[in-house]
């Protein structure tokens, strides 16, 4: 398991969200998607909902996150252990195998997933970055 706990997962993803926010680039890119999607890692169990519709669209708020419960209404919900997770942000996941084979479950609208999903392959190259920051180099996939 990469993770200790949930406030550390927590931490790690707060502060990896925080920087795709930040990031003029990838930012509108990725606010583009216009879903709400939600996480859930039942294993820590942790969820984390991403708000790309309601969101400012500008530097610093491309999107919006909550950790946990959240009354937000999902378009989608992608449900994976939290390992599977870590890979998937490491660019490490084959999607559509993952899929097929029930490692990742989407529900709700699978087109709003598979319209978001290509759309976050560029950040795939900053989360061991964020890792690196925050002194995780350990739990940096090759």
């Amino acid at each position: 398991m990469y993770y200790d706990s949930v406030e550390q997962f927590y931490q790690i993803y707060g502060t990896f969200f925080d920087t795709l926010n930040k990031n003029n680039e990838l930012g509108p890119t990725i606010a583009d998607v216009n879903v709400i999607a939600r996480f859930e890692c039942p294993d820590l169990p942790s969820q984390i909902t991403i708000d790309f519709k309601n969101a400012r669209k500008q530097q610093n708020e491309y999107f919006k996150y909550i950790f946990g419960e959240s009354e937000l209404e999902p378009d989608v919900t992608i449900i994976m252990n939290s390992d599977m997770f870590h890979k998937f942000w490491h660019g490490k996941v084959n999607i559509m195998t993952a899929v097929t084979t029930r490692k990742i479950k989407v529900k709700g609208n699978l087109r709003a997933a598979m319209n978001l999903l290509p759309k976050l392959k560029p950040v795939y190259q900053i989360f061991p970055e964020v890792l690196r920051e925050l002194g995780y180099e350990e739990k940096i996939l090759q």
